[in-house]
Formats: structure tokens, sequence, C-alpha cells
């Protein structure tokens, strides 16, 4: 090709071209990092908060499979060194201690390292004829990402559930 066919002033342009294209792309995909990661941050917090709903559900289910406890019997707070009972018998308040020790201990497992609390609170009624309110409370720490893209880990939000008994 003969250089002097091509004017003085487009010579070597292609290739700022492609230095400008190249540069444009790289922040395009910087970006898209960037949105992966608070994606996939986002991702973990509604997986640990379905958790803590199908936990919540698994107490209210228990609260209903034992009619014949006292009110006060389903009210807790985990401690988090319970362990697995062996058998599930006994009297309705023997059944709900054993329900407390299992759901704690099954909530540990879940969520792991993670869950800081897990509390159950009764509100009585005032009349005989109103049925009992309970407010299942679970909070866990989660892991986040902060500005630099650095893994940090932050109290989350309580998750709380209200059971009818």
């Amino acid at each position: 090709m003969d250089l002097k066919a091509i004017p003085r002033l487009q010579i070597g342009f292609s290739l700022l071209e492609s230095l400008i294209a190249l540069v444009v792309f790289s922040v395009a995909l910087l970006g898209l990092a960037a949105m992966y990661t608070k994606t996939m941050s986002m991702s973990h917090s509604s997986y640990l908060r379905a958790l803590a709903s199908i936990q919540a559900m698994d107490l209210e289910e228990r609260i209903r499979a034992n009619p014949l406890s006292a009110d006060a019997d389903y009210v807790f707070s985990c401690s988090f060194s319970e362990t697995f009972p062996g058998t599930m018998a006994g009297t309705p308040a023997t059944l709900a201690g054993l329900d407390q020790k299992d759901w704690c201990a099954g909530s540990k497992r879940v969520f792991g390292g993670l869950l800081n609390t897990a509390t159950v609170v009764a509100s009585y009624p005032t009349a005989a004829s109103t049925p009992v309110d309970y407010r299942i409370t679970l909070g866990w720490t989660e892991r986040m990402l902060d500005a630099d893209g650095k893994q940090k880990t932050g109290q989350s939000p309580d998750f709380v559930y209200t059971v009818r008994k």
C-alpha cells in the first residue's frame, strides 16, 4: 500500500478508534461485573429470608399440631445449644418442649453460623374467646459487599412472622 496516497491526517486513525473502543468495552465489563456481584449479594439475602419463612411456618405447624398445649408452652428464646431430641412423644407440655429444642436445633443447622436470634413471644387476649397470637422473630448476620467490593458482615433486619393459635 502506498502511504503517499493516504492523506497525512488519517494515518493511525483506525488504531486510535480501536483503543477508544477497547476502553469503552472495558468500562462496560467492569460495570457488568459490579452488577453481577451486587446481584449475588441480593440473591443470598433473599435466600436467607426464604429460609426464615420456612422455619417460621415449620413452627406454626408444630403449634397447630399440639392444640392441647398451654398458651405459654410455645413462648421461648433459642440458646442454640439445643440438640435434636431423640423421641417426640409425651404430654402436650412435654411435646411443646421437644418442639422447641427440635426447632431451635433445626434453625441453627439450616442457617449455619449466621443465625443470631430466634424467639417466640405471645400476645395474650383480653377476652377468653380470643385466640393467642405468637410472634416468631428470627435474626441473622448477612454477608454483604461494601463500596470497594470487599466482603463485610452486617446485621439484617429481623424477620417477624405472626401465628394465631
